[in-house]
């Protein structure tokens, strides 16, 4: 009865004679008072643990209340039970190689609390205060996410809405359930019914990628336990291992034969020569690369085939652009016998004529590559900038001189200025994040 806070404490007990004491009987993590867990996912991309490296958990006394630390592996999840409305500090303790060490904090609902990003520094990262609400909806059930089998741009969801609180009892109060794309609410169900079976077609999907599906119930106590699915939406096409492919598309993802999770192989020389769809069209490739510089290469030829011009070639790090002048385009990947990386991602698209006028007055676009803004000087005034995918579609008009790129997708873009002379000024631009 002498317990100072709620928390998870460990228990000891041993016996001692005139001797000294004996053997011990250990429990640990008894949970006293009123609590909530914290999930820490832990990640290491070396596969080798943190290597010292580790998450402490303290409170306003700077008392540690908990600590999480991967201690070998690549990956790993630890549950820190931490007492009821403390105010909760949470500290990185540096490691030896803390530059590959990566984490994700989520609630006792699993909903994602803190991501961390980039090499984690020393000291106080996240703070919060340590609360949740148990009559909150369950998770819903049956969660399914299916992406199109023709690798067409839309995803079919499914699920049964809950029909017990977080705590185990009968759910009584269900005002909405939410569903989201990459953290990003994209539908929300008002007045659903407990129990009831839902569906959803997610048709507003831009470009192919790897997307995590989540889906959630609210009610008046809060939000409700989070159920999540990450799939493959769209064609993705991978490198031979060897030899050549050919494939005919106006839309997908090309990557190294690693793919989106795994580094390339090694001793790698294989081809892929890309075709669009119709014969008035031209392939345009975006992307990215990590390849071992001055070692491994990616390079990229006009036409079918290596006999066409090469127009780029790629090593070490670095975003890819290319467009074909006749048609197809052609990807040769050489890797050496030794040290491999994550690789190269290239989003195919088929360029359209989108009516882009010559050049009449000189504007400075910068930076290019962007990633939060872009701004632009020139020796004329202008009306109107617009912004244009490589689809044609318009994406904003405005007339500031300072634009944010933050939310526009990773790819190339026509920016199109309109002077105040009527001239009109087409420049490319690459956003990257």
């Amino acid at each position: 009865n002498t317990i100072p806070i709620a928390g998870a404490y460990d228990y000891q007990i041993y016996a001692v004679t005139t001797a000294g004491h004996g053997y011990s009987a250990i429990l640990n993590d008894v949970v006293i008072g009123s609590t909530c867990t914290i999930t820490v996912l832990m990640y290491d991309e070396t596969g080798g643990g943190w290597n010292r490296g580790a998450i402490t958990f303290v409170d306003d006394d700077e008392i540690v209340r908990g600590r999480a630390a991967l201690v070998t592996g690549s990956e790993g999840t630890v549950d820190v039970v931490l007492p009821l409305g403390m105010n909760i500090h949470c500290v990185w303790n540096p490691g030896l190689f803390d530059e590959f060490c990566s984490f994700i904090l989520t609630n006792y609902a699993g909903k994602e609390i803190y991501v961390s990003e980039g090499t984690p520094q020393a000291g106080t990262f996240f703070s919060f205060t340590n609360n949740c609400n148990q009559n909150v909806p369950a998770e819903c059930t049956d969660f399914s996410a299916v992406a199109d089998p023709d690798g067409e741009l839309f995803v079919n969801l499914s699920w049964t809405n809950p029909t017990t609180t977080f705590l185990g009892d009968p759910l009584t109060d269900l005002t909405s359930v939410v569903i989201t794309r990459d953290n990003e609410v994209i539908q929300t169900i008002t007045n659903p019914v407990i129990g009831g079976e839902e569906t959803f077609v997610d048709d507003d999907i831009i470009n192919p990628d790897i997307y995590t599906y989540c889906v959630y119930g609210i009610n008046s106590d809060g939000e409700g336990a989070v159920l999540c699915e990450t799939i493959e939406v769209g064609k993705f096409f991978y490198m031979p291992t060897e030899g050549s492919m050919v494939i005919n598309t106006c839309s997908g993802v090309l990557y190294d034969d690693g793919g989106p999770y795994q580094n390339y192989s090694n001793s790698l020389t294989s081809m892929t020569i890309i075709f669009p769809e119709n014969n008035n069209q031209q392939i345009e490739i975006t992307g990215t690369y990590e390849l071992e510089e001055g070692f491994d290469f990616l390079y990229v030829f006009e036409g079918a085939g290596i006999e066409g011009s090469l127009i780029s070639s790629y090593t070490g790090v670095g975003g890819l652009y290319n467009k074909s002048t006749n048609g197809a385009l052609t990807l040769l990947f050489a890797s050496d016998a030794s040290t491999s990386t994550s690789g190269f991602m290239a989003e195919i698209h088929c360029v359209e004529n989108i009516g882009i006028e010559e050049e009449t007055a000189s504007f400075k676009v910068y930076p290019n590559p962007a990633n939060d803004f872009i701004s632009i000087e020139g020796e004329e005034t202008f009306d109107q900038i617009s912004i244009y995918n490589t689809l044609g579609q318009l994406i904003t008009t405005t007339d500031n001189k300072v634009i944010s790129t933050s939310e526009m997708t990773s790819g190339v873009y026509i920016l199109k200025i309109t002077t105040a002379t009527g001239n009109t000024i087409s420049k490319k631009i690459i956003v990257k994040h």
